[in-house]
């Protein structure tokens, strides 16, 4: 049996901006754009699913928006490569 990756389970908590959170994310898909990598996709998927919890969570309308990046870059990540538009 494989060891589970418990990436998303982190015990640390901070504070961060939305903005910050958001230019983190398109920065990260800018890469992606220029040139897929798995990684830099997971990274992207992870900073995605972070600001998607964070606004989801403040209750914010820009929360169904968030979610559907979230699913963009999964499906990016599953199919291997990035379509410009799709992410």
């Amino acid at each position: 049996m494989s060891a589970l990756n418990l990436l998303i389970f982190r015990e640390d908590q901070r504070t961060s901006s939305g903005r910050e959170a958001q230019s983190a994310l398109l920065s990260r898909l800018s890469r992606l754009a220029a040139s897929f990598s798995q990684d830099d996709s997971l990274r992207a998927l992870l900073l995605a699913g972070e600001l998607e919890s964070a606004v989801a969570g403040a209750g914010c309308l820009a929360a169904g928006i968030c979610e559907l990046a979230s699913d963009c870059i999964a499906d990016a990540l599953v199919r291997g490569k990035a379509d410009s538009g799709s992410i």
